[in-house]
């Protein structure tokens, strides 16, 4: 083998040794444009820089860069010449909920109050929670005013759901175009009770509070009707023959008589009627009536100082009294007609 010869295979070899050394991939500062069809794989890097680092938004930039803001934390890519876009919503408050803070940019609301309605803040502002509360069971609460539909003939509705046992109707509250001014319908501050009903007093500086009522003696309520107590009402029927003012006397004197009105009679009261019925004629001279045992008053006929005489008054035969309070001194007394 020749000198020359040898030489070649030495070179050959060398060569051959280099070709299959492990290349180290590198991407320096100064930039590389990979080929369309090139593959650029960073699986066994010890470490991934992507995108360059920097505390504000570069002034220029073109379609596909990207940059990591070390102030917000956010990954930002070009989406225009020179337009900075968030890449990655920012880091936000606990509770809180994104939103554009610009057309461009992303922040987060502060944390937002369990169960409280949300509501926007307006442009580049917060969303934010009200004193609006909707709870697990979907109760609404709110301290301010609950207000539905627009002025106008345009109005809203309050409908309140029936009950599931009753059906999937509703009954609503509307006001009508012929209320002039607004109004609000007070609550009374007490607990009404049973058969109760509403008065609503003409309103105050828009403002009518309105209080429980009763039916009180005479009317009462049975099944949501009212009644009227035929002994505390009087009736048509009743009036006809006379039932109120009817008193009936069951004894046996004739100068001394008493009776019972129905319902009973609860004091004398300045010229009150009576129908009154002695069961024994009067025998004359001084002549008293006590009605429900409220004290007996002396009975005079028509000129108001004399006593009646025999048979002024007819046994069962009805007569005309009326009770004047000004007659005896003062005691008052029946005056016949």
């Amino acid at each position: 083998m020749t000198r020359k010869r040898l030489g070649r295979i030495f070179c050959l070899t060398g060569s051959l040794v280099w070709a299959v050394r492990p290349l180290t991939p590198q991407v320096n500062s100064g930039g590389v444009v990979a080929a369309p069809s090139a593959v650029v794989d960073f699986t066994n890097a010890g470490q991934t820089i992507p995108a360059r680092k920097q505390a504000s938004d570069p002034g220029t930039c073109t379609l596909g860069e990207n940059y990591f803001n070390t102030t917000t934390g956010v990954l930002k890519v070009c989406t225009a010449t020179n337009t900075w876009t968030n890449y990655a919503p920012p880091a936000g408050a606990s509770g809180g909920i994104p939103y554009y803070s610009s057309a461009n940019s992303t922040a987060s609301s502060s944390t937002l109050s369990a169960n409280s309605v949300v509501i926007g803040g307006g442009a580049g502002a917060a969303p934010k929670t009200t004193g609006v509360t909707i709870d697990a069971s979907n109760n609404i609460s709110t301290s301010g005013t609950l207000t539905t539909g627009l002025a106008g003939s345009a109005h809203g509705k309050l409908a309140l759901g029936e009950l599931p046992s009753n059906g999937a109707t509703t009954a609503g509250w509307e006001a009508p175009d012929l209320v002039t001014s607004s109004l609000s319908l007070v609550f009374p501050n007490a607990n009404p009770v049973a058969n109760s009903f509403m008065l609503f007093p003409a309103p105050t500086g828009g403002q009518s509070q309105w209080s429980w009522g009763t039916f009180g003696n005479g009317l009462s309520v049975s099944g949501g009707t009212v009644s009227a107590d035929s002994t505390v009402v009087l009736s048509q029927a009743a009036a006809q023959v006379g039932s109120p003012w009817k008193c009936t006397d069951a004894g046996s004197s004739g100068t001394t008589y008493s009776c019972t009105m129905t319902p009973s009679l609860l004091a004398y009261t300045d010229k009150q009627p009576i129908i009154f019925t002695p069961n024994t004629s009067c025998t004359g001279g001084t002549t008293t009536l006590n009605i429900n045992n409220l004290g007996s008053k002396n009975i005079y006929k028509s000129d108001g100082t004399t006593s009646p005489a025999a048979n002024d008054c007819r046994a069962a035969l009805p007569m005309w009294l009326f009770f004047v309070g000004s007659m005896n001194s003062g005691s008052g007394g029946f005056l016949m007609r």
